[in-house]
């Protein structure tokens, strides 16, 4: 007799986050009393840089990162265990919108997720105007 049980394995981590997850706020310097997490301003003179790496084991339930300003060029990638799960491309202007591949984000409505890592998880962005990146996460 077979068995399907998969509890010795663990939990995979996710090998992909779909870029179906757009989200609107007006107050993104406020995100953290929201998800409990932690918000990082971004300064747009900065250029490209990895705002969050963590390593070890854990998982991240919010994950956000936008601005107000009227911006031309957005990006930002995600990946965990050494693998870019997420990196829509550019997507130009954020105005009160902007990427939100965990969780979800209507203006202070707030929704969490579960998204485990074993190993890593590192946030790079990249936007020509002042942003913030607001995220939540546990190691374990």
């Amino acid at each position: 007799m077979t068995s399907l049980s998969t509890a010795s394995a663990g939990i995979k981590p996710v090998t992909s986050i779909l870029d179906s997850a757009q989200c609107y706020s007006t107050q993104w310097s406020f995100l953290e009393s929201y998800c409990g997490g932690t918000t990082v301003p971004y300064l747009s003179a900065g250029g490209l840089q990895t705002l969050l790496n963590v390593t070890g084991s854990g998982y991240v339930t919010f994950l956000v990162f936008g601005g107000g300003p009227v911006s031309t060029t957005s990006t930002m990638t995600v990946s965990i265990d050494g693998v870019e799960v997420f990196n829509p491309g550019d997507r130009g202007n954020i105005t009160n919108s902007g990427f939100c591949p965990i969780g979800g984000l209507y203006q202070s409505a707030v929704s969490l997720s579960y998204v485990p890592y074993s190993t890593s998880f590192a946030v790079t962005v990249n936007c020509n105007v002042d942003a913030y990146l607001t995220y939540n996460y546990y190691e374990t």
